[in-house]
C-alpha cells in the first residue's frame, strides 16, 4: 500500500522521525511510502508528484506554520488529495508536528495525531508521539476488509471480497494472538501512563510490566487518599493459570482488576474467540457493554483505560 507524505522541507526533522518509526510497518510490506526525495535528477516536480498522489492510498500530512504557510504543500498537494479523499480514492491522515493553527483549515474536519492532536513538538519524549502515531497507522492497515475496501487496488476488489477461505486456529496460533495482543496493551498502557502524568497532581508508577502480567498505581493527589492499582494478566501458566480458571471457563483471556477504590471492583475478563475465518476478543461473563460482539486491543485498552481513571476521578 503506498502512502504519500506531504511536508515542508523546514520540518525535515520531524520527516526523519516519522520514517524511522515507520521502518517496521515497510519491514513487513504493509505500506510503501513516498516523499519528494523519490524524484529522480531531471525529473518532473509537478508530474512525479501527481502521479505519486494517484497511486496513494493514504496522504500523511506533516501540519506546522511552515506546512499551512507554504503554497505547494497547502495549495496544490493538498487540494489534490481533498479531490481523491472525496472520490473515496485516499485516506487523509493528518500528523501534527508543530503548534499551528490547524483548527482553522479543513484539516479540523479529521482526526489528527498523535492523540487528541497534540503536536509532537509538546510531547515531553517526541518517540512516544510517533509511537501514537505508527499505532494509529497500523490500525488503519488492519482494518476489516469491508471497512477498508477503499485500499485496495481496483482491480482487485471484487475478487477480493467474493471469496474467503475458512480456516481452523491450533494452540500454538491462539497463544501468539494473545501473546501479541498482551504486548501491544502493556506498551500502550506505557504509553498512556507517560501522558497522564502531565495533568497536575497525578502521579503513576508501573510496579510489574512482565510477559503476562501488567501492575501499576495511580494516584489523584488533588483528593484525598484516591489512588488504585490495576493488574492486567493473561492465561499464562502455573498458579496463575489455576486461580484464573476459577474465575473464566474461557482458555485463552484478559483479565484485569482494579484495587483499592472505594466502590471496589470483581475482575473482569476479555475472552479470545474466533469463527471460521479470524481470531477476535470480546467481553466475558455478565459485563458485556453494548452488545460488543468483537473487539480488538485497542478498544480493550481503551474500555480498562476508562474504568481506570474513573476510579481516581480523572475523566477524559
Amino acid at each position: 500500500m503506498n502512502a504519500f507524505i506531504s511536508y515542508s522541507h523546514k520540518d525535515q526533522e520531524y520527516l526523519d522521525m516519522l520514517l524511522k518509526h515507520l521502518a517496521q510497518v515497510k519491514r513487513e510490506r504493509l505500506l510503501d511510502t513516498w516523499t519528494d526525495h523519490e524524484i529522480e535528477a531531471g525529473g518532473s516536480f509537478n508530474d512525479d508528484i501527481s502521479n505519486s498522489l494517484e497511486q496513494a492510498k493514504i496522504f500523511i500530512a506533516l501540519l506546522s506554520p511552515d506546512y499551512i504557510n507554504s503554497n505547494y504543500c497547502y495549495e496544490k498537494e493538498f487540494r489534490k488529495a481533498q479531490d481523491l479523499n472525496e472520490a473515496g480514492k485516499l485516506k487523509i491522515v493528518p500528523v501534527v508536528v508543530e503548534p499551528c493553527d490547524w483548527h482553522n483549515t479543513p484539516f479540523a474536519d479529521l482526526k489528527a495525531l498523535p492523540k487528541d492532536g497534540k503536536p509532537v513538538a509538546d510531547w515531553s519524549n517526541p518517540n512516544t508521539a510517533f509511537l501514537n502515531v505508527i499505532t494509529e497507522i497500523r490500525k488503519l492497515l488492519s482494518k476489516k476488509e469491508e471497512q477498508a475496501d477503499f485500499l485496495k487496488p481496483e482491480g482487485l476488489r471484487s475478487s477480493q471480497n467474493k471469496y474467503r477461505a475458512q480456516k481452523d486456529f491450533d494452540s500454538i496460533e491462539k497463544m501468539e494472538f494473545v501473546k501479541e495482543a498482551f504486548n501491544e496493551l502493556r506498551s500502550k498502557f506505557t504509553e498512556y501512563l507517560k501522558e497522564v502524568v502531565e495533568v497536575e497532581g497525578i502521579k503513576a508508577k508501573i510496579l510489574e510490566n512482565g510477559e503476562d502480567t501488567f501492575k501499576a498505581i495511580l494516584v489523584n493527589k488533588n483528593k484525598i487518599g484516591v489512588e488504585t492499582t490495576l493488574i492486567v494478566s493473561t492465561s499464562g501458566g502455573g498458579e496463575q493459570r489455576r486461580n484464573m480458571m476459577m474465575l473464566s471457563s474461557a482458555t485463552y483471556f484478559i483479565k484485569f482488576e482494579i484495587t483499592g477504590s472505594k466502590q471496589g471492583q470483581s475482575p473482569r475478563f476479555f475472552e479470545l474467540d474466533y469463527d471460521d475465518f479470524h481470531l477476535f476478543w470480546k467481553e466475558g461473563g455478565f459485563n458485556q457493554r453494548n452488545n460488543i460482539q468483537e473487539l480488538d486491543v485497542s478498544s480493550i485498552v481503551d474500555l480498562i483505560w476508562e474504568d481506570w481513571l474513573h476510579s481516581v476521578g480523572i475523566e477524559f
